[in-house]
């Protein structure tokens, strides 16, 4: 079965109807793909890996503590179905002028606030630990960037190091 055969059926399985369907990425075992039906489009993530699939639980997890993100407009145990945020009335992509706009950077602020402020709240009531990427970071990683990029003399590794645990 091809990929666009996998997504097809996955839109089945969630009752979608489409006109087509433009894959986007695929990588490591998760596709992305933009589904048109009528005059609007959605995003399909297709995860075939099960660490990945964390995602769905994720977004399940926002719309539940009721923080802000592209709409989900339907899930199923291996992939989601978004609001297209080039179609979104309330959202768009971020460009580069908003490096440097301070109204962009504080909504941005207020966003992350209320996302650790709610997550910190979930994790303490159910005692879970989300998913972090800075689980990743650890000393054995660096020391494999370093050699990888052959930057292994570069201060800032030193700097790392003696500061681990400050910056984790």
């Amino acid at each position: 079965m091809g990929n666009i055969d996998i997504l097809k059926q996955e839109l089945n399985n969630m009752q979608i109807q489409f006109d087509r369907i433009e894959p986007i990425r695929e990588k490591d075992g998760a596709m992305v793909a933009r589904v048109y039906h009528s005059d609007n489009s959605f995003v399909l993530k297709h995860f075939q890996r099960d660490d990945f699939k964390r995602e769905i639980l994720n977004y399940k997890i926002l719309r539940d503590l009721k923080i802000p993100t592209l709409q989900v407009i339907s899930f199923n145990e291996s992939s989601i179905l978004l609001e297209d945020v080039l179609c979104s009335k309330i959202y768009r992509m971020g460009n580069e002028d908003d490096l440097d706009d301070p109204a962009v950077a504080k909504q941005i602020a207020k966003w992350y606030r209320l996302l650790h402020e709610k997550g910190y709240e979930y994790v303490s009531k159910n005692g879970k630990h989300l998913y972090s990427e800075s689980d990743f970071f650890t000393l054995e990683v660096i020391e494999k960037i370093k050699y990888d990029t052959k930057t292994q003399e570069y201060p800032v590794w030193n700097y790392i190091e003696e500061n681990f645990s400050q910056l984790l």
